[in-house]
């Protein structure tokens, strides 16, 4: 059965009580009268409302404005207004979580305008209004430290392989031209330049020996210079190679200390949205509550649930 639609003095706000012998309504509280036609809305609301719910925004907020010019207090015309400056058929278009709320909207009008059973709906819309500002930051925020854990974990593990690989003799060092030089290749070399160097020497001592002016002892001492050369690339290569491997292992403690942090931070963003989700599950369970207490109030309940 359709309630009688609770109608609210336009100057004081208080409920209007109805007297049928006079076919007026009177306020409780300031005494003013209205006649019963001036509340004769019905077809305005319901015209307003299908107008909502087709999305011909233009005429939903006419036909709005109009119910509030008679009464500035009604709670369904204050609702149909608000979901209009919204951009919104129905309540339900407000929950998802990528609605795009206004963010100039004058939401402390619609709860002090409305009647005070009725508030919790409106509370509830600018509530949802501020979690969702609050979890686009967050969002944006998250989205931010994804791509910095990303390079830290990356640059990490470069630096760890060069560490690992120089404790293992594998990795030594990075060479002029960027990449990896292992101990292995500096050793081989250095047995190239030496094998170069003793085949130069073979092919040339015995025709160096025949001549008088050169003797045995400069010869080798010439031999002894061009066998430097290999001796300082491995001497040289394991100090780089120890250098390197310490820089490499001070980095890897600096990325791994970012990536905590911002493993960290992401952890506290995480937690926070989960927050903000839970309180829109409850603010948006409160929503629909008040809603439907003022749909059963105003009569706008389905014309099957009223035949029930």
């Amino acid at each position: 059965m359709t309630k009688m639609v609770p109608h609210i003095c336009g100057s004081c706000a208080s409920h209007l009580v109805l007297d049928k012998e006079n076919s007026v309504f009177v306020c409780e509280s300031c005494g003013c009268t209205f006649d019963y036609d001036y509340f004769m809305e019905d077809s305005v609301i319901k015209a307003a409302e299908e107008s909502l719910q087709n999305g011909d925004f233009h005429a939903a907020e006419k036909a709005y404005s109009f119910m509030l010019s008679k009464e500035p207090h009604n709670a369904w015309a204050l609702r149909g207004l608000e979901l209009f400056e919204l951009n919104a058929r129905n309540t339900s278009m407000l929950f998802p979580d990528g609605f795009d709320f206004k963010g100039k909207m004058n939401y402390d009008r619609y709860i002090s305008d409305s009647p005070e059973e009725y508030k919790e709906y409106f509370r509830g819309i600018k509530t949802l209004k501020l979690i969702s500002s609050d979890m686009n930051r967050i969002s944006g925020k998250m989205d931010e430290l994804k791509p910095r854990i990303k390079h830290y974990k990356e640059h990490y593990d470069s630096t760890r392989d060069i560490v690992d690989g120089g404790w293992k003799n594998e990795t030594a060092a990075v060479g002029s031209n960027g990449e990896p030089v292992t101990r292995k290749m500096q050793f081989i070399n250095a047995g190239i330049w030496f094998g170069m160097v003793l085949t130069i020497s073979l092919l040339t001592l015995p025709k160096l020996l025949e001549t008088e002016t050169v003797d045995i002892v400069s010869v080798l001492f010439l031999e002894a210079c061009l066998l430097v050369p290999p001796v300082l690339i491995v001497i040289l290569g394991s100090i780089r190679a120890k250098k390197s491997v310490s820089d490499a292992a001070i980095m890897s403690e600096g990325f791994a200390d970012k990536c905590s942090a911002a493993e960290l931070e992401m952890k506290k963003l995480q937690q926070k949205m989960k927050s903000l989700k839970d309180k829109k599950r409850e603010t948006i369970a409160a929503i629909t509550a008040t809603e439907q207490k003022m749909t059963e109030d105003f009569g706008m309940l389905p014309d099957e649930e009223e035949e029930e």
